[in-house]
């Protein structure tokens, strides 16, 4: 069997494969050995009956870790103010994972979540 493949993900659940190769040997010898490792020959010259399966098994199953992603501020949406008002201007805020991956709410600290509004500047009055 081959090595093990680099896993599929670095966090979240990933996979890693082992594949089978053809080693060059004689009959009824043990495969060769060339500087302390078998010789892979092509698989051409391997009975195809006789190649046992590709292993695979997960990796790396720890949770990706979440933070806050915090878009622009958008333009106010007034340009005067009645009095005793005040406009609010807003922003996207979501919880994404280790690849930017948008996710609920519920998986990022709430008790950090950056504010989604805020008054716009001080505005003329209408």
């Amino acid at each position: 069997m081959g090595d093990w493949s680099q896993c599929s993900a670095t966090c979240g659940g990933g996979v890693q494969d082992r594949k089978p190769l053809c080693q060059e040997s004689t009959v009824g010898e043990v495969p060769s050995v060339v500087d302390g490792a078998s010789r892979i020959v092509d698989e051409l010259m391997c009975e195809s009956s006789e190649r046992p399966e590709e292993w695979a098994k997960t990796c790396n199953d720890d949770p990706c870790p979440t933070h806050w992603w915090v878009g622009p501020w958008q333009s106010c949406p007034v340009t005067c103010a009645k009095t005793n008002e005040t406009p609010m201007k807003r922003r996207s805020v979501m919880c994404v994972d280790g690849q930017e991956m948008a996710l609920p709410d519920r998986f990022c600290d709430k008790n950090a979540k950056p504010l989604e509004y805020s008054s716009c500047r001080i505005l003329p009055e209408c």
